[in-house]
């Protein structure tokens, strides 16, 4: 128990540890409760499996992702969450992109989408606030139809269902799929784009092939299998994007960008950013510090 105390999340907001310690000796009955976010937005969550789970005990999921986003996002972007699940990390984007900017978040599992739903009517309302749009689609190569599929330890864990074209399962759940290029058409420029798809990334990126040939798109925070990781970084390369892996320290979260030796040393799946603004993107993660757990105030 010691251990988790020395991470970041309760390093940088120690009063998370009494919230731990609470929480871990009076379990929670029921199937969804809410909470309070670092960045101060309210959120409902299932505590009973992997991501509500660690936001009840931590305050955060994919600390380093949060980070990244952070600083990425800036007022008035348009930004663009691709695998929304709850909305944790949408209602972070929605934040800093402020009252000037967009949020798109795009969630395809029907009990997911209904929490994403639930949480965004929460924000929506708040001045600080982006304007944000969500769908219940999934988001592919080419326009259609899919099948999510949910293995056992669905329950465990919710943000593990997988986007098939074809299934016969009495499990799998038929899905719109639809593509960047097409939903985000009438969209100049998006700032700040997050891909959370469970193995699904190059359907992602064929889908956004005219916005990412055109340099349409700034940021793409995305994770990829170990499999995939070097061949999208390539293609990403040739339409002059600089890449970069995201290391997770104790008290900061670092770039390297992406090579031989970056390769050999980066996590079992490591979270990458795509930015045709390396100097931009380099600058924004010069200062040390978890920034993400420092804003605590609740937002009107």
């Amino acid at each position: 128990m010691f251990f988790h105390f020395t991470k970041a999340p309760y390093l940088f907001r120690p009063w998370q540890i009494v919230r731990r310690v609470w929480r871990g000796i009076f379990s929670v009955g029921a199937d969804e409760v809410e909470t309070v976010l670092p960045w101060g937005l309210p959120i409902h969550i299932n505590p009973h499996e992997t991501i509500g789970r660690a936001i009840w005990h931590s305050g955060v999921h994919d600390l380093d992702v949060c980070e990244a986003l952070w600083r990425l996002t800036e007022p008035g972007d348009i930004a663009v969450d691709v695998g929304a699940n709850i909305g944790q990390m949408t209602s972070l984007l929605a934040l800093r992109a402020g009252p000037k900017g967009k949020v798109f978040a795009f969630e395809p599992h029907p009990l997911l989408f209904k929490r994403l739903e639930r949480n965004a009517a929460k924000w929506s309302s708040r001045q600080a606030m982006a304007q944000l749009t969500i769908a219940e689609v999934a988001i592919g190569a080419r326009e259609g139809y899919g099948f999510l599929m949910t293995g056992a330890d669905f329950h465990a864990n919710e943000g593990t269902a997988k986007l098939v074209s074809e299934s016969t399962s009495p499990d799998a759940c038929r899905t719109k799929v639809t593509t960047l290029d097409n939903y985000l058409a009438n969209i100049s420029s998006v700032g700040v784009l997050k891909i959370d798809v469970e193995g699904a990334e190059w359907d992602v990126f064929r889908g956004a092939h005219s916005m990412i040939q055109k340099g349409r798109i700034r940021d793409i925070l995305y994770e990829c299998s170990a499999e995939s990781s070097a061949s999208i970084a390539e293609w990403l390369q040739g339409y002059g994007y600089s890449i970069f892996i995201l290391y997770p320290g104790w008290l900061r979260l670092r770039l390297t960008m992406f090579g031989k030796e970056a390769s050999r040393k980066s996590p079992v799946v490591p979270t990458w950013l795509a930015t045709i603004a390396p100097e931009r993107a380099l600058q924004r993660f010069k200062k040390a510090g978890w920034l993400v757990l420092g804003h605590n105030r609740r937002c009107e």
